[in-house]
């Protein structure tokens, strides 16, 4: 698993306040809410809510190596490769 962060961001105000993260090995993007001490996804699994069709991240990044955020709390996906993709809207 790959550590992400709590999405702070405008642009995409559904995502705000959950924590998305993500899965290296497969390349998949998830999310949960911490709500009341506990995380809960929006659709329970044992991962959270997969955002990974969204953001087509199975298909683009190859190695999703880390998250960053920026000023405005918008959030980035870093691949092994070294390429910086930004979440946003569709």
């Amino acid at each position: 698993m790959t550590g992400g962060y709590v999405y702070r961001g405008s642009k995409i105000p559904a995502l705000r306040g959950k924590y998305l993260y993500g899965d290296f090995a497969s390349d998949r993007v998830w999310m949960f809410t911490w709500k009341d001490g506990v995380a809960t996804p929006a659709m329970p699994n044992e991962l959270g809510t997969s955002l990974s069709q969204d953001l087509d991240s199975v298909s683009t990044i190859q190695g999703l190596a880390s998250f960053g955020e920026d000023a405005a709390g918008e959030l980035y996906v870093v691949s092994y490769g070294g390429t910086i993709f930004r979440i946003d809207p569709e």
